[in-house]
C-alpha cells in the first residue's frame, strides 16, 4: 500500500506582529509519492532579492554536510514566492522551476543558505 504524505507551511504577508522578515524563508514543503516534491520560497523582506546569493542544500539521511547544493538564479520580488520542483513532478498545476536539489525524502534536511553571509537563513528538518 502506497501512502502519500503532504506537509504545508503557510506564511501570510503582513501577519507578523514583529515587522517584516529579514530574509527569505521556506514557506512551503511538499513531499508526495515518487518524485512529487516541491519547495516554495517566500520573500517578505520589503525589497527584491537577487537569488544568486542563495543555495538550496539537501542533507540526505542525517548527513552533516550537504549531499546536494544548487545555487538559485533570478530576482524574487517582495511579497512573492517561487516554487522549486523535482523535474519529474506531476501533481502541482502551477508554475515551477526545476531544481536538482529537490530530491529529498522524510529523513533529509533542506536548508536555504545565503552565500554572502555564509549562513543558513532557513532550515527544514535537522542537519546531522
Amino acid at each position: 500500500m502506497i501512502k502519500n504524505y503532504y506537509l504545508a507551511l503557510l506564511v501570510f504577508s503582513g501577519a507578523f506582529s514583529h515587522g517584516q522578515v529579514t530574509d527569505l524563508i521556506i514557506s512551503e514543503y511538499v513531499e508526495g509519492s515518487s518524485n512529487n516534491k516541491y519547495i516554495e520560497v517566500f520573500n517578505g523582506t520589503g525589497s527584491s532579492v537577487n537569488l544568486t546569493d542563495y543555495q538550496l542544500n539537501v542533507f540526505s539521511n542525517g548527513a552533516s554536510s550537504p549531499t546536494q547544493s544548487v545555487t538559485l538564479i533570478g530576482i524574487l520580488a517582495n511579497n512573492t514566492t517561487i516554487v522549486y520542483s523535482n523535474s519529474s513532478t506531476s501533481i502541482y498545476g502551477g508554475a515551477t522551476t526545476d531544481n536538482a536539489a529537490i530530491i529529498f525524502n522524510g529523513n533529509d534536511a533542506l536548508a536555504l543558505y545565503k552565500l554572502s553571509t555564509a549562513s543558513y537563513v532557513d532550515i527544514f528538518g535537522v542537519i546531522g
